[in-house]
């Protein structure tokens, strides 16, 4: 027979422990996936259970975070293969899925992309389309070593009207539609296809962009994927403009860049509970990447500067 003063000792640990779990918070028991390298006015992020965060430089982004930005917002996620995720004005993000091996570089990632401009540069894990699967409203997108960039609402459909796509709005979701556009080849493309691919598919068909400038447009859920077509050069203004998170170059978009902060001076993030630490010169990135999008506007190929770069985690000596 057990002793009641040992049972009484059992029941108490059992609801320290209970009451210790329930007040732990959210955070300590969330997956982090990568931290913020760039913030650009009002952008907040949202784990579940909780209230919404300012999004801040260098701090850590959780599988499953509600990412929303206001009107002039953008937030620019680095995850932890080196993926760059950005969100640009008027966007609600959500990362629900990132598995990553760093020894092998395999792993899977899924987004939902409800509204607004975003862009993905790959990162390691994407050497395979079914590898990572960006959805929206109207399509799934699968993306293979390269960067893109789109929107989803009525900024798609005016720019689809814009570029001579469509006359009216008659079967087209002004919500959900999707603009996308395939910009080039990302950091980490080590295919044979050194444009990298994306894939565009909706229930009723699929279109395939593989040469850097390729569009598509979905108006609606389970209409035919139009394209691929090439974009004006004004069209992709309007990407940079909305996407660029530092301050160099033009920008059309009203009101201009507005306050923006980024990770720089070879500052670092580290996350003590997965032992990854991101050495970030985000400065010099961003710069590659902004370099690399007004190539682009400019009728060139998106491609990187050649030369030394600046490697993410380069055995933690910081950027060449």
């Amino acid at each position: 027979m057990v002793p009641t003063t040992v049972l009484k000792s059992v029941a108490t640990a059992a609801m320290l422990t209970a009451t210790a779990s329930i007040l732990m918070p959210a955070a300590a028991q969330q997956t982090e996936i990568g931290v913020n390298a760039a913030v650009r006015n009002d952008v907040t992020l949202q784990s579940a259970g909780e209230a919404p965060r300012d999004a801040v430089v260098k701090g850590e982004v959780y599988l499953g975070d509600k990412v929303e930005s206001g009107a002039a917002g953008a937030l620019q996620i680095l995850l932890k293969d080196e993926t760059v995720f950005t969100a640009g004005p008027n966007s609600s993000i959500i990362i629900d899925e990132f598995v990553y091996n760093p020894a092998t570089a395999d792993g899977n990632m899924s987004a939902n992309i409800a509204r607004g401009t975003f862009r993905f540069m790959s990162g390691k894990i994407a050497s395979n389309p079914n590898n990572v699967k960006l959805n929206s409203p109207v399509a799934t997108m699968g993306v293979r070593g390269t960067m893109i960039e789109g929107v989803i609402g009525q900024d798609a459909v005016d720019l689809a009207r814009s570029e001579g796509l469509i006359d009216d709005t008659s079967g087209v979701d002004a919500d959900n539609a999707l603009l996308v556009v395939l910009r080039g080849p990302g950091r980490e493309n080590q295919g044979t296809n050194k444009r990298g691919e994306l894939d565009v598919i909706t229930t009723t068909s699929s279109k395939r962009l593989d040469e850097a400038g390729q569009a598509a447009f979905v108006p609606a859920a389970g209409s035919t994927v139009f394209g691929p077509f090439t974009l004006s050069v004004e069209a992709l203004d309007v990407f940079s403009s909305n996407l660029r998170t530092a301050p160099t170059g033009a920008s059309t978009g009203e009101g201009g860049i507005g306050n923006v902060d980024e990770a720089s001076g070879g500052d670092s993030a580290i996350s003590e509970d997965s032992g990854i630490n991101f050495d970030i010169d985000e400065t010099e990135i961003l710069e590659d990447l902004n370099d690399a999008t007004d190539a682009a506007d400019a009728g060139n190929e998106p491609d990187f500067p050649t030369g030394p770069e600046c490697d993410i985690n380069p055995d933690q000596t910081g950027c060449n």
